[in-house]
């Protein structure tokens, strides 16, 4: 019809769950559309703990300090960020972390956030511990080898195959990045959050810097493993993230490639194509509960 000619129209028929999630992707491309209209020039994405983001710029690096202008918020806002400050010592330290998208590394805070502004722009002054130690690619541990298309298990040599070192590289990527947050039953705070931020995000121009930024968590925020009673980043020789992009528009199958270039330690930088789990959103839902 002409006169609604450009508004989004949601079939009811398709159930309520289907038109609010229709119409909720619709407001947040608008209200991301028009926060990215406005971000400031060669910013980047900076996250302060799980849940505030924003548009920022990496400035200073001085004795174990990060000063970071910031601009508009994409999560959160002044008033949230300055409450996380204030909240520090009642603050997990898994969630005591800075992450700067354009460094494609991040920091664990050593005490809390400093606000103060300058002009127009507030700055953060993070202090932040010394990079977190990452493991050799070469001295990944023995495990199980699992086929790369069906996740399976399988023989070699009459018994079950093995991989470690270089050769496990892949999978440890594969495995890690498709962990997601909140599935296993005794650590619900481990696990990436790639499969939530691809559906929030899908079809906003953030898309790919929120998913960048879980990627440089689960490579340079250590995880303190309660069973293994040992502290260790996810992403285990990962040091840095140069760059991320997805190699398809949609889900197939469950999964979803991504192209991911990466700093490895003993190996340097190199690009790897890693299928990412990404089951419908309606799963998801389950699974974060």
């Amino acid at each position: 019809m002409p006169l609604i000619a450009g508004r989004l129209a949601a079939n009811s028929v398709d159930g309520i769950e289907k038109v609010g999630n229709d119409i909720l992707r619709a407001m947040q491309r608008e209200t991301n559309t028009s926060l990215s209209a406005n971000l400031m020039p060669h910013a980047d994405l900076v996250a302060f703990g799980p849940n505030i983001v924003c548009s920022g710029e990496l400035f200073s690096t001085d004795h174990g300090q990060w000063r970071i202008r910031i601009s508009d918020f994409i999560t959160g806002e002044i008033g949230s960020l300055m409450r996380y400050a204030e909240a520090f010592e009642d603050t997990r330290p898994l969630n005591r972390y800075v992450l700067v998208n354009s460094l494609g590394d991040g920091r664990v805070l050593t005490g809390p956030l400093s606000i103060t502004k300058e002009a127009t722009r507030h700055v953060v002054t993070c202090p932040v511990a010394t990079s977190a130690p990452r493991q050799a690619a070469q001295d990944l541990g023995s495990q199980m080898a699992a086929n790369p298309v069906t996740q399976d298990i399988f023989l070699a040599n009459g018994d079950i195959a093995r991989i470690r070192g270089v050769d496990s590289l892949p999978q440890v990527l594969r495995q890690t990045l498709s962990m997601m947050q909140g599935e296993a039953i005794f650590a619900r705070d481990a696990g990436a959050r790639l499969q939530e931020y691809f559906y929030r995000y899908r079809g906003s121009p953030h898309l790919l810097s929120m998913l960048k930024l879980d990627l440089i968590r689960l490579a340079a925020i250590p995880y303190h493993d309660g069973t293994l009673q040992r502290q260790y980043t996810p992403l285990h020789c990962v040091e840095r993230v140069w760059s991320m992009k997805l190699l398809a528009a949609e889900p197939d199958g469950d999964r979803i490639p991504m192209l991911l270039d990466l700093e490895i330690k003993g190996l340097g930088r190199g690009e790897y194509t890693v299928s990412v789990l990404m089951p419908p959103q309606n799963k998801l839902k389950v699974v974060n509960q």
